[in-house]
């Protein structure tokens, strides 16, 4: 995916990019992640740091932003870090530094609480499994919410904006972003339907409801273009 047009965009910072930023951070936790795979094998990870009902009725509170910076594997991350970086460097160069960081922030505990409520309401549907009538929560990672959130936002920002999009991986084609973000939110919503999917489609929808109301409703008007 790439951006086809570009938008009427404030001026970039010269600081570094707090979306560099980003990108390095996911990167760095998943070296981590590795080493502690490696050197700490029994050491529960996912149980402390990735995002579940059970975590937060532990009080472990923290999960909220550090399930944001844990991935499945290789190409979940790059996945994730190539969206980012195709929609974080737009977003942050109209709304700035401050306000991209606590948008995708934002938007990515708002899709981490909408999984963690749908697990509650429909376990099987949201990555939980029943034992002998124990339900065990599973613990979800990765930086979706936030780009889900980003994707929103630049398409709140920038309706009619064409974007090229490679359907399937295999075949280009170019729709708005307004388009686009429809088509993600409908393929969430079917997820959502789906029972024992690996896919935290609730944290996708969830990141994309946020990233709309926070361009919508909470940033400051002298921010919008």
């Amino acid at each position: 995916m790439d951006r086809h047009t570009t938008p009427e965009l404030r001026p970039a910072t010269r600081r570094w990019p707090v979306t560099n930023a980003l990108l390095f951070a996911n990167v760095a936790a998943f070296v981590l992640q590795l080493l502690a795979h490696k050197y700490f094998p029994r050491f529960p990870l996912k149980q402390y740091f990735g995002l579940s009902y059970t975590g937060l009725e532990e009080g472990f509170l923290w999960q909220l932003l550090t399930f944001q910076f844990l991935h499945g594997g290789v190409l979940h991350l790059l996945l994730n870090c190539w969206g980012i970086y195709v929609f974080g460097h737009a977003v942050e160069d109209t709304l700035g530094r401050k306000q991209m960081l606590k948008l995708y922030l934002f938007c990515g505990m708002a899709g981490g609480g909408l999984h963690v409520l749908g697990s509650l309401l429909l376990p099987s549907h949201f990555g939980a499994v029943s034992i002998y009538g124990v339900t065990h929560y599973d613990s979800v990672v990765g930086a979706s919410a936030g780009l889900f959130g980003l994707m929103a936002a630049f398409a709140t920002l920038y309706p009619e904006q064409d974007l090229r999009v490679l359907l399937l991986f295999v075949y280009p084609v170019t729709v708005s972003a307004r388009v686009l973000v429809g088509v993600c939110a409908g393929v969430s919503l079917v997820g959502m339907l789906m029972t024992h999917s690996n896919v935290a489609h609730g944290a996708h929808l969830g990141g994309m409801l946020a990233g709309f109301a926070y361009v919508r409703f909470i940033l400051p008007t002298e921010r919008k273009p």
